[in-house]
């Protein structure tokens, strides 16, 4: 019982290693596009890549939701089955590894792998927004404002070092999944 409730903490602190490690967003340099210099095309790709996020991000909340609640659920049944005496030590175990293993395959597989897609798509909205359009160095130039396109600048600033961004928005995920990592440690721990 000792060694897997060890096992637990490791992969727990190895989860959380490579979570920081994924976490780091490096500054990436966007050149401007040719594309750039039409405004339709510009607002085509301004589009696209806006529509990607919201894609991205409904399909990381879908499996989110799906892969967080059997993870919970097998915790839960864990409990129950426990509390009716109906439960052998190798079962539990393999529930509780089977729950955490869940839970870490959304957590960097799904939640980590859309924030770094998510973070080169707001990079390049950015520089999008930064940009003046125009089709010759003769004609008017077109701002970005001017085609409704701003906010992902906006918002980035707005959120630019705030505590409550970097350490409750951004873990949170992380944060719930120590709760369940103490949780299984509290049901393998406890007298049957």
């Amino acid at each position: 019982m000792c060694f897997t409730i060890c096992a637990i903490i490791v992969s727990g602190v190895l989860t959380s290693v490579l979570w920081h490690y994924l976490e780091q967003r490096e500054n990436i340099e966007i050149p401007p596009a040719k594309s750039w210099s039409d405004p339709e095309l510009f607002r085509f790709e301004y589009e696209q890549l806006s529509e990607g996020i919201r894609s991205r991000d409904r399909v990381t909340i879908i499996a989110g939701t799906i892969l967080i609640a059997a993870s919970i659920l097998l915790l839960g049944t864990n409990i129950e089955l426990r509390s009716r005496n109906m439960i052998d030590l190798q079962i539990q175990t393999l529930l509780i590894f089977t729950s955490l293993t869940i839970y870490i395959i959304w957590l960097i597989c799904f939640n980590q792998t859309s924030g770094k897609l998510d973070h080169i798509s707001y990079r390049r909205l950015e520089k999008m927004e930064e940009s003046e359009l125009g089709k010759e160095e003769g004609e008017k130039r077109v701002r970005p404002e001017e085609l409704k396109c701003g906010i992902h600048h906006y918002i980035r600033k707005q959120i630019e070092n705030k505590w409550w961004y970097n350490y409750l928005r951004r873990p949170v995920w992380l944060y719930f999944f120590w709760v369940l990592v103490t949780v299984s440690i509290t049901i393998l721990s406890s007298p049957i």
